[in-house]
């Protein structure tokens, strides 16, 4: 059983439903979906047991990509690895920094065979 829980911010329903039976698979204690960054803040601030965040950020998605970034500079959630879900590589996302808790990335649609 894979430790913690995750946090998964994928508003693609063809993405969600792969990652969630993907992450289901690893069986981790718990998948929290958000609809969007505000309620993904929420759930994370409710549940300290989150051990992965999955963010779905498009090239124009501002709040999400702040709410990445923010995880970067709180002590709190420094540490936990955030997976990139976009369209775009990651330094068209964040042109100047990609924020340090940003451990991989996968391209949409994901393909659970790449």
């Amino acid at each position: 059983m894979a430790e913690g829980a995750v946090l998964l911010l994928v508003n693609e329903r063809g993405d969600r439903r792969l990652l969630w039976e993907l992450l289901d698979g690893e069986e981790f204690e718990a998948i929290y979906a958000a609809k969007d960054a505000g309620q993904a803040r929420s759930m994370l601030a409710q549940n300290a047991d989150v051990a992965l965040v999955v963010l779905e950020i498009g090239a124009e998605d501002d709040e999400v990509r702040s709410f990445c970034s923010e995880l970067t500079g709180d002590p709190r959630t420094a540490l936990l690895p955030v997976l990139v879900v976009s369209t775009i590589e990651l330094a068209e996302l964040w042109p100047i920094a990609v924020p340090e808790n940003v451990r991989g990335h996968l391209r949409s649609p994901v393909d659970p065979d790449a």
